[in-house]
């Protein structure tokens, strides 16, 4: 099986195990264009190019022109930032002629930016999306970072299983751009990071109000979804709650309570 076989394989059961409503999107960062991938026609912000992907089903890579999002494209490594970002002037601005109010000052400004992940400016020369289970990417060639939106119920069991082999937490990043967490976070650190996302991710890009971001390097996705499938086999009891939609209250069931309830030996008392 190749790695596009793969891909798709673990995609239909990772969108099968969370109930997933759109598709993850494989998303690429190499310094040459991927063989036989069409460039990306005009721009778009980082962020609303995941839709193109995970909505309209199409694979394609982008230069640094076809990114309209300056703070984006720097956050991803394919430029320099602008001097207003790196000052502060420019967020603390008064909006809307002077900037966009979104710091009293220019220091709080600065301050914020050190919580940002920053890939090297300029050595991301190509950034290629494609729907995962259509990815064409081969990890030799760039880094691949799988994106997914999804409710906290859906969150919780996508955390659950990247942790089950070898333990750990995910942690949630919120104030920082959403590109620069959950798409250039995973490139530049390798582990699964989530956010509540940012103004102009939850503007441009078409998420649900009840949806999250989340983004893990692809080569955490045959564990996180061999974890999956494992969870839902020995715990039937955690298959209803996840299939219970947004805006349902969970009114546990006799065998859920049970299923909590401790079984086997649990030894005595540690003072």
């Amino acid at each position: 099986m190749d790695e596009q076989e793969t891909y798709q394989n673990l995609c239909k059961k990772l969108m099968k195990g969370l109930r997933l409503e759109t598709v993850p999107v494989a998303l690429q960062f190499s310094t040459n264009p991927p063989k036989d991938v069409p460039q990306f026609k005009g721009g778009l912000k980082a962020c609303q190019m995941l839709d193109v992907a995970r909505l309209e089903g199409k694979t394609f890579y982008t230069l640094t022109k076809n990114h309209t999002c300056k703070n984006g494209r720097y956050y991803l490594g394919m430029s320099k930032p602008f001097e207003g970002l790196v000052t502060g002037d420019w967020n603390a601005g008064k909006y809307p002629d002077k900037g966009r109010s979104m710091y009293p000052s220019p220091v709080v400004a600065r301050r914020n930016q050190d919580y940002y992940i920053k890939i090297a400016p300029e050595t991301v020369k190509v950034l290629s999306y494609a729907p995962l289970d259509q990815s064409p990417f081969i990890i030799q060639e760039g880094g691949i970072v799988v994106v997914l939106t999804c409710n906290p119920k859906q969150g919780l069991y996508l955390a659950r299983s990247a942790t089950y082999h070898m333990g750990g937490a995910i942690r949630g990043i919120t104030g920082p751009s959403t590109c620069s967490i959950i798409m250039g976070g995973p490139f530049q650190s390798g582990e699964m990071l989530t956010s509540l996302g940012c103004y102009g991710g939850r503007l441009y890009v078409k998420i649900k109000t009840e949806e999250t971001f989340f983004g893990f390097p692809i080569e955490m996705l045959g564990n996180i979804v061999e974890a999956l499938e494992r969870i839902l086999s020995d715990r039937p009891d955690l298959n209803n709650l996840i299939d219970e939609g947004v805006g349902t209250f969970h009114v546990a069931t006799a065998e859920e309570i049970q299923a909590q309830v401790a079984k086997g030996s649990m030894g005595t008392v540690v003072d």
